[in-house]
């Protein structure tokens, strides 16, 4: 009889005990649902954030992608012009097809910004490239400015080179900043004869590699 009194006991003795670890598993479950929840709240938000600011930058990559290809070239020079457009430019260079010219009485200034030089390319009589340089650090940072202005920020694959690309259906656009004399190379590409060049030159090599 002593032994199921002590039972009884110990039993009533312990129940409030379990009652307590009971009431903490359901507090800590509670909590624990609390935090997912709050977690999976959060988590939602910072998608629909993230997708709201994909969304935004597609949007504006758009825009700016539509922005180089209606200009179409650089100031009043379009891409696929006849050279004969031109009287008053004079030819610098040539490589086979390829002819470099200079315009006579150049504006050689983008905002504040003083260039180095322009000039422009055309491919079998066609302008398809124009060459923009710059000198130092203040004046190769004004045109990046403006580019980004114009055409939104470009593509940069290393955040610690100072090399920048816009890529347009039809038109291609780069910054190249030197890392230590921070002169810059801006290039306006033409896609169509830039690819037509390259394959003319693909064609070339494949008749020279036949003389071998």
């Amino acid at each position: 009889m002593n032994k199921h009194l002590l039972l009884i006991a110990a039993l009533l003795i312990a129940a409030p005990a379990v009652h307590a670890q009971k009431a903490n598993r359901l507090r800590g479950q509670a909590l624990v649902d609390s935090l997912t929840a709050a977690r999976k709240a959060h988590h939602e938000k910072f998608m629909a954030n993230l997708q709201h600011g994909i969304d935004s930058t597609k949007a504006a990559r758009e825009s700016a992608k539509s922005a180089l290809d209606d200009k179409n070239g650089f100031r009043t020079y379009h891409f696929g012009d006849d050279i004969s457009k031109y009287s008053s430019f004079v030819k610098r260079e040539q490589d086979g097809d390829t002819k470099y010219y200079t315009q006579p009485n150049e504006n050689l200034k983008i905002g504040d910004a003083t260039l180095k030089s322009i000039s422009y390319g055309f491919y079998k009589g066609k302008l398809y490239n124009i060459f923009i340089q710059t000198s130092g650090v203040l004046d190769s940072r004004k045109v990046l400015d403006a580019l980004t202005a114009q055409y939104g920020a470009g593509y940069q694959s290393n955040k610690y080179i100072e090399r920048y690309y816009w890529f347009g259906n039809v038109v291609i656009l780069s910054y190249d900043e030197n890392s230590i004399t921070k002169a810059a190379n801006i290039i306006f590409s033409s896609k169509a004869i830039s690819e037509q060049k390259e394959e003319d030159k693909k064609l070339a090599a494949k008749k020279a590699a036949s003389d071998l």
